[in-house]
């Protein structure tokens, strides 16, 4: 078991966390990590830009001017891509789908080779005990100043704060800080562990058991996987 800081409110050390440790110590593998980012921000990614082809366009239903005998270049149609307000060549379409397909395998196991990465740099805390019945932006930012060890202001991408449960304080809280981001546990992913510089888990027993079953789940798919490769053999 590899043990982790345990923080109180105040930003006080209040005990350890213990982890996986075939979790939490991956060795670092690029091109797996690189492939994950890639498919999560492709699939994030909208086809909202569109271009009009000379089928789309509107006008130039008949010919511009008869084909011989005019002493001009032969045209079919004023909406040619050679006009001026004609269609556009190889222009960005709407249809265009640019969704990847990512195994979940490789999906969890990207997600705890760059926690495996955060690990070792000591980048990785739990917060627990922390609780407001009123929004206040002084109180986060003591804390955060307090475990990172560096001032808040004129800082970019100082941590990133993961949320257990949806609490609404506590986002108010935290979200008007610049340079904190935030996000929800269900929905923290590689992308968002891989530019942290520093990832606060409130919550430490919520967000501890939820890792430690999604480490499970992959867990038992390498085994399902290494069962039925030695079944073959």
């Amino acid at each position: 078991m590899i043990e982790v800081p345990i923080y109180k409110q105040d930003g006080s050390k209040k005990g350890v966390a213990q982890l996986p440790e075939h979790l939490f110590t991956l060795p670092w593998v690029d091109a797996l990590v690189h492939q994950v980012v890639v498919g999560i921000a492709s699939n994030q990614r909208s086809a909202t830009a569109h271009t009009k082809g000379r089928s789309e366009v509107r006008g130039g239903g008949r010919k511009p001017w008869r084909q011989k005998g005019t002493d001009r270049a032969r045209h079919g149609s004023i909406r040619s891509p050679l006009w001026v307000g004609g269609g556009v060549t190889f222009g960005p379409n709407k249809e265009k789908k640019y969704a990847k397909s990512i195994n979940k395998k490789m999906r969890a196991q990207a997600f705890f080779i760059v926690l495996s990465q955060k690990m070792r740099n000591g980048v990785l805390a739990f917060v627990d005990d922390f609780a407001m019945e009123m929004p206040s932006t002084k109180t986060a930012v003591t804390c955060i100043e307090k475990i990172c060890g560096e001032p808040v202001e004129k800082r970019k991408n100082i941590c990133t704060v993961v949320f257990s449960e949806r609490d609404a304080v506590l986002r108010k809280s935290f979200a008007n800080i610049q340079g904190v981001n935030t996000v929800a546990l269900e929905a923290f992913n590689v992308k968002d562990a891989l530019r942290a510089r520093k990832i606060l888990f409130l919550d430490s027993e919520k967000s501890i058991d939820y890792l430690k079953n999604r480490g499970g789940s992959m867990q038992q798919q390498v085994d399902g996987h290494n069962t039925k490769h030695n079944t073959d053999v």
